[in-house]
């Protein structure tokens, strides 16, 4: 499933005692400044753990393709995007990109205009700043003799369509994976490209409202196998506040004048895939741990100001943890287990008396790469990937909503 690569962004928590007041409302449309839920379909959770908890069942809006999934869910000013791929039928696979809104019913799809010359491209990540003011990115392919080359794809989204950025300086081959902004000024894209020597290098982008530009990291990313170009996710929640995370241990924060290296875990094999920063329970990273013929066991860290410390979750087996948000009771990690292809959700202790808790996920999903809290933190949106009606190998768009998730 590693194709169903995800991209995310997060989401802030503000006003917690407004939103606990209304926890048990559910709009069916969008008012001024509010996230449209959904009033369709109603499916009780019921995996990994089968019940026994308390919460919110879950709101199953249809899938958008039956061939392709959903990298990376972001919301802002009262509109939520949802960015992805199809990848086309078993007799003719092609990959075309996927960008969606709520409209308190159903997921509505716009149109995301290709670069010339462009084959065809996915969308990886997703950083909305407004209604009318978002970014996409991804890979785009040219077509060659002998099959596609990629290259970095970022689009924005002005309200009305979806235009590409001219790649022309993007370099000649690549592809980003992830994006976030503080601000409609400060723009943060993360990826891969190569260098003069044909090697690949991790590529950091920011539009600082007029014009993208490449940012030079330095030394900061270290000179070991993977961190020289492996870059999973970017958080910036100002411009002297941006994190990347990555292979390798790879944590990088900068400040607004230079980046710094902070490896999450020192002492062993982690592969982060996202990382948030969020006002009230500050910056966490999530992902996996990669021991050598062990199975793959979640992993999960809060940054205290100083480090980077290490979150108790369950150490079940072959589980990714791919995404957190920030929820009105606390963050919520998001991710599946690979041997049973079956979604994975679990709280993150915040205090050192708590512990983390399972959380119910929506039966159906065979992975969850991306997690967006509601309003205040009221609800959750969950994207990802469940199993496709038309065909045994391939996957179909998914996506999920609840007020408030069952746990136990």
């Amino acid at each position: 499933m590693a194709f169903l690569s995800r991209i995310k962004t997060g989401r802030r928590v503000f006003a917690v005692a407004a939103a606990l007041a209304v926890a048990a409302v559910a709009v069916p449309t969008a008012a001024p400044g509010a996230i449209a839920v959904p009033v369709g379909d109603v499916v009780v959770a019921g995996e990994p753990g089968g019940g026994g908890g308390t919460g919110d069942a879950w709101r199953i809006p249809a899938s958008v393709t039956d061939n392709g999934g959903v990298s990376a869910i972001d919301s802002a000013g009262g509109t939520t995007f949802s960015v992805g791929f199809d990848s086309g039928t078993d007799a003719e696979p092609r990959f075309v990109p996927l960008a969606t809104r709520w409209d308190g019913r159903q997921w509505a799809s716009d149109h995301v205009q290709l670069p010339p010359g462009s084959t065809e491209a996915r969308l990886d990540g997703i950083a909305a700043v407004g209604p009318r003011d978002a970014w996409a990115v991804g890979t785009w392919f040219v077509a060659t003799p002998s099959g596609g080359v990629p290259r970095q794809f970022i689009a924005h989204w002005d309200g009305t369509s979806w235009q590409p950025v001219d790649a022309d300086g993007f370099g000649p081959a690549g592809g980003l994976t992830a994006v976030s902004a503080s601000g409609p000024d400060d723009v943060w894209a993360v990826g891969y490209g190569y260098n003069a020597a044909g090697g690949l290098k991790t590529t950091v982008r920011h539009f600082d409202g007029t014009a993208w530009s490449e940012v030079e990291t330095g030394a900061a990313l270290g000179d070991r196998p993977w961190d020289g170009y492996w870059v999973s996710d970017v958080a910036a929640a100002a411009p002297d506040d941006v994190w990347l995370v990555g292979v390798g241990n790879l944590t990088v924060h900068y400040d607004g004048r230079s980046w710094t290296r902070a490896d999450a875990a020192p002492d062993r094999n982690v592969w982060l895939e996202a990382v948030r920063t969020d006002r009230v329970y500050g910056t966490w990273a999530v992902g996996f741990f990669t021991e050598l013929g062990i199975p793959h066991t979640p992993a999960a860290f809060r940054w205290n100001g100083r480090e980077w410390q290490a979150v108790a979750v369950p150490a079940d087996p072959h589980v990714h943890l791919e995404d957190v948000a920030f929820t009105v009771t606390g963050p919520v990690a998001v991710g599946y287990t690979m041997n049973t292809e079956t979604g994975y959700a679990v709280t993150l202790p915040v205090w050192p008396a708590q512990k983390a808790q399972y959380v119910e996920t929506p039966r159906g999903a065979t992975a969850l790469f991306t997690a967006e809290a509601g309003p205040a933190g009221i609800g959750l949106w969950v994207g990802g990937a469940t199993k496709s009606p038309s065909s045994e190998w391939n996957y179909a768009s998914f996506t999920a909503w609840s007020l408030m998730p069952r746990r136990y």
